[in-house]
């Protein structure tokens, strides 16, 4: 009944239905500095070869947007799960460039939370790399310690040595000393 009383309205629902559903199936929380696609990479070699063709590649361009675009790659294969040797901070480094050229892009939850993912890496390299530091002065003190030991462990076995000789040699003595004077009190 109200739409035939209200054609209008009829139309106009429809074509916010129409508009609505339009809207659902784009790709709306993605925004387009973000629709490029991943380098598709198979190997250690590709993803190397692609670093470096893609790092010559920013040095030479001038658009700010074909730039921001190449720098989001990079941080994409910079971190690559099949990176054998993933740079995270430059991953990081490139994404921060990357959010400076593309301002919009920088601040999806996309580009938020790798960014929050890469930061915490690069924290946690920085506490390994300290403590590995920290392991090595501990193992070079153990190894010092060690030598002075042994050095200290020969030292005592010398003084034992030299002791002992020493202890024969007052035994020599105390024995000479009393012989002396058993003769002296005979010759008294």
């Amino acid at each position: 009944m109200i739409s035939m009383r209200f054609p209008m309205i009829n139309s106009i629902l429809f074509i916010l239905l129409l508009i609505f559903a339009t809207e659902l199936s784009l790709p709306g929380c993605i925004p387009t500095s973000m629709t490029v696609k991943e380098p598709e990479v198979h190997s250690a070699s590709q993803i190397k070869s692609e670093i470096i063709r893609l790092e010559k590649a920013v040095k030479i361009e001038t658009s700010p947007k074909t730039k921001a675009k190449l720098l989001f790659n990079l941080a994409l294969l910079y971190s690559h799960q099949k990176n054998p040797d993933p740079d995270y901070r430059k991953a990081l480094s490139k994404l921060k460039e990357f959010s400076f050229l593309d301002p919009e892009g920088g601040k999806t939850v996309q580009v938020q939370y790798m960014s929050t993912l890469l930061h915490k890496i690069v924290e946690l390299e920085n506490k390994y790399n300290k403590a590995e530091a920290g392991i090595k002065g501990l193992r070079k003190t153990i190894k010092e310690s060690k030598q002075n030991s042994e050095k200290l462990k020969n030292r005592c076995e010398e003084l034992a040595k030299e002791n002992q000789e020493i202890k024969k040699i007052i035994d020599k003595l105390t024995h000479l000393d009393i012989q002396l004077e058993k003769k002296r009190i005979n010759i008294q």
